[in-house]
């Protein structure tokens, strides 16, 4: 086995998520929308 980065990350709480996300991305996370969304759903 490998160990190496961590590419995946779990928060124990709401709150340590919110203010890790903080962290990470200052100025918020953009919402994405998937293309095909629009073609399945009018």
């Amino acid at each position: 086995m490998d160990i190496g980065y961590n590419m995946i990350h779990g928060s124990d709480a709401t709150e340590t998520a919110e203010f890790e996300l903080g962290l990470w991305f200052p100025e918020g996370i953009n919402e994405w929308n998937q293309d095909s969304q629009s073609w399945v759903y009018e």
